[in-house]
């Protein structure tokens, strides 16, 4: 018996295959969302102890405790 069509379980089967995809590419999405958060404060916390830093530096010696 020859079909024209697809079958329910041909539509199933890739409706699964998509889906499968599509969380796949939406947990990388989440996860380099994360990532970026914490590059951000990572950057944040690192420029403002360079700003404590240069502080510091620009002290006279006898002032630095």
């Amino acid at each position: 018996m020859k079909s024209k069509g697809f079958t329910f379980i041909d539509v199933m089967v890739g409706t699964a295959l998509v889906l499968i995809v599509f969380l796949g590419i939406f947990g990388a999405y989440q996860l380099a969302l994360k990532v970026v958060s914490q590059s951000k404060a990572r950057i944040t916390a690192t420029a403002l102890s360079n700003q404590k830093i240069e502080m510091v530096r620009n002290l006279a010696y006898d002032d630095v405790g």
